[in-house]
């Protein structure tokens, strides 16, 4: 037997274990009750896990012909991510929530191929270890009293400055800003189908944490008051991402800048609210698993990641067009992708407050002006190094002193 299927059968033994182990925890009732099984399958599951099953058809798709235990663990983290979607218990959603996360550290080490993996594994695990920790004794704090499930719109009773210390951790889990810095890090050194996971389901179990407990203290006015100040700082990412040259650090910049809407959502305290967050979700997560796999691809034909290459891809056939064309749609929430119509729901609902309408307006010009302009480049072969950097020097100038202008004016 040679060490790859040694290391096949070796992987696939541990991954049983640990699902066995986990579900027949389920079933038990150790500690009064502590650990009884039961599912939430409502709105939430069914459409996080079309997203999971999205992609889960990717991996199959395109890495189906990975070595060792890579497709293990990623089979792994689906699975725990969608025990996650529907566990009704918040000891075992904090087990799936972290395992999902775990089986990515170790592909960080095992499968990507860049140098500075290592460095990226101590950002993914100290962003796993510093925020799971608090997590896990915050729920154990605010369950001691309670009802130890919870349901889709019912948190349990909790005190509100533990429901603000709970919300905090799930938006760090997230992230939003100012917990974001990792991020771009991870994705640059971690193989691609590692981003697509975090990009794609690993962000959401943040948004999962805020609906299944924190709804009761979004209409605080300290949730209130962060919210704006994260969301401006989203705004400030689509400004940092024009400086990018590394195509995947520029779509991680771009996507903790778009994950923002889907927290203003559930601002509105309504169930249509939650809804069109995590539809938002839905077509965010589709969207950035999309654009990393064309990333792979363009990295594959054009012998780099350097968005300068652009120009010289796209001349070689009207099929890599194509796909730029429809990669940077999605990416910009361009009609008639789903993000778009949500974003001006959104508007719609605030457009009673003036403040959220300048924010919300600037966001919808930036978030599609940003990629489009970028393909624009691309397409019409004016894009070198040395014109990219006037052009975004005196852009990025532009649009912070445009910005800063309309702030002070609200």
């Amino acid at each position: 037997m040679n060490l790859n299927k040694a290391n096949s059968y070796f992987y696939f033994v541990v991954l049983s274990l640990l699902f066995i182990l986990l579900t027949t925890i389920s079933y038990s009732s150790l500690y009064n009750g502590l650990l009884i099984l039961n599912f939430n399958m409502d709105y939430l599951f069914f459409v996080l896990c079309l997203l999971v099953l999205f992609i889960a058809s990717l991996i199959v798709l395109f890495f189906f012909n990975v070595f060792g235990g890579t497709q293990y663990f990623l089979i792994g983290s689906c699975i725990f991510s969608v025990y996650c979607f529907c566990i009704n218990n918040f000891l075992l959603f904090w087990v799936s929530y972290e395992l999902s996360i775990i089986f990515l550290l170790f592909l960080i080490y095992s499968d990507s191929p860049y140098t500075d993996r290592f460095l990226a594994g101590w950002y993914l695990f100290a962003y796993s270890f510093l925020c799971g920790l608090p997590l896990l004794v915050l729920l154990f704090y605010c369950g001691k009293d309670s009802v130890l499930g919870f349901d889709n719109n019912i948190s349990f009773s909790i005190d509100s400055f533990s429901g603000l210390l709970l919300c905090l951790v799930f938006i760090a889990k997230i992230p939003l800003i100012p917990f974001h810095t990792w991020l771009p890090i991870v994705h640059a050194e971690a193989s691609t189908v590692v981003s697509i996971c975090l990009s794609g389901y690993i962000m959401k179990l943040g948004l999962v944490g805020i609906v299944r407990f924190c709804l009761n203290v979004l209409d605080s006015n300290l949730v209130l008051s962060y919210t704006v100040f994260a969301f401006i700082g989203c705004l400030l990412q689509f400004f940092c991402s024009m400086e990018e040259f590394d195509f995947k650090r520029w779509l991680a910049m771009l996507s903790v800048a778009h994950i923002g809407v889907s927290v203003v959502c559930l601002l509105t305290n309504a169930q249509s609210g939650i809804e069109k967050s995590l539809l938002f979700g839905l077509g965010h997560g589709i969207s950035a698993g999309y654009f990393f796999l064309l990333i792979m691809v363009l990295g594959v034909i054009g012998g780099g990641r350097n968005s300068s290459m652009l120009s010289v891809i796209n001349s070689w056939s009207i099929s890599n067009v194509w796909l730029l064309l429809v990669g940077f749609c999605l990416v910009a929430s361009f009609p008639p992708v789903v993000n778009f119509f949500i974003e001006v729901w959104l508007l719609s609902v605030f457009n009673n407050i003036f403040m959220w309408v300048v924010l919300l307006s600037i966001y919808l010009f930036f978030s599609s002006l940003i990629p489009l302009s970028l393909l624009g480049y691309g397409l019409t072969r004016r894009f070198g190094n040395y014109i990219l950097y006037i052009n975004e020097s005196y852009l990025v100038s532009f649009c912070l002193l445009f910005f800063y202008t309309v702030l002070l004016l609200v």
